[in-house]
């Protein structure tokens, strides 16, 4: 239900998980939240558990605070 991955970072919860679409997300992504998350990408838009592609953030990463652990994201 999000747009962009920014405003589904800003409503994961500590210890949740955010699920990416296969898509390429054109913008600059920085996790500043003092929380713990994991960040699966590839999914497609039914969000089938069996995950075959890749998520693209084309643009940067930056981890300024907290923990993320990251799967299948593409950063270019």
């Amino acid at each position: 239900p999000y747009g962009s991955l920014t405003t589904a970072y800003a409503a994961v919860t500590a210890s949740g998980v955010l699920e990416a679409q296969a898509l390429v997300f054109v913008e600059d992504l920085t996790l500043n939240r003092n929380i713990v998350f994991s960040l699966m990408g590839g999914y497609s838009s039914d969000y089938n558990p069996l995950r075959t592609g890749y998520t693209t953030l084309q643009g940067r990463l930056t981890v300024g605070a907290g923990t993320v652990t990251v799967d299948r994201l593409v950063v270019k």
